[in-house]
């Protein structure tokens, strides 16, 4: 057997792996709610805050008509105004970036409020935010706003992730055994059991690691569907 041509075959295959990864977002999170550019009612400053009041949108109205968006030298935090006092009500903060992608999303939860919320903190690089109403009173409205993913995008997922742990794996063999043995002994131990057994044990590696990943993900996907607030990851 051609052992570098089988080392380049596996890098090649990595870096693929990788490519397509990143490419297609396979567990990137989409999302129930587009981003809506919320009407600013007024902005004012004070001498430690910047205070942008803003109106919610769509069903959120019915529960909180407006958040203020506080930002300090330090922290950035945002107060939402409930329309009447609430014994429980939960809802999500989407945070947008510069470009208006969403890469963060909170779920808030409170009981027996007031006529405003605590002061909640998101992330300093937040540039906008959409507030989405999830339950109020038992009532509930949206149970998520992230979308499951489909069993098609988890086994695509689990698939190239068990193609880069495998190809890296032999690649890895591969240097280890040149590095240390030098190009005579390596090739001497390319054709020993000993090497065929690695190989063996890293196809055997790969495959736990496809049949873990795509459970992982399907538990994730079953908390989704019940409500539970899920983050993937976005790769």
């Amino acid at each position: 057997m051609n052992w570098n041509l089988l080392f380049i075959l596996s890098v090649s295959i990595f870096a693929f792996s990788i490519v397509i990864m990143i490419i297609f977002g396979f567990i990137r999170n989409r999302y129930y709610h587009t981003f809506h550019e919320d009407e600013m009612i007024k902005s004012t400053k004070t001498i430690n805050t910047v205070n942008k009041l803003y109106f919610t949108y769509g069903e959120t109205t019915r529960f909180i008509k407006k958040y203020v968006v506080c930002k300090s030298a330090v922290d950035k935090y945002v107060i939402v105004n409930y329309n009447k006092e609430f014994e429980n009500i939960s809802f999500f903060i989407l945070c947008y970036g510069l470009f208006k992608r969403p890469f963060k999303v909170f779920k808030y939860s409170e009981k027996n409020t007031g006529v405003s919320s605590q002061l909640i903190v998101i992330p300093r690089r937040t540039k906008f935010i959409n507030v989405v109403i999830c339950s109020a009173d038992n009532q509930t409205i949206n149970y998520n706003v992230i979308k499951p993913l489909s069993l098609r995008r988890i086994k695509l997922y689990s698939l190239f992730v068990s193609l880069l742990t495998f190809s890296g794996l032999l690649a890895i063999r591969h240097l280890l055994a040149i590095t240390i043995c030098g190009n005579y002994i390596a090739l001497s131990f390319m054709n020993s059991y000993e090497n065929y057994l690695i190989i063996i044990l890293s196809f055997v590696l790969a495959l736990v690691v496809f049949f873990v990943t795509n459970i992982s993900f399907k538990k994730k996907n079953k908390k989704n569907l019940s409500g539970g607030a899920v983050e993937y990851e976005f790769l």
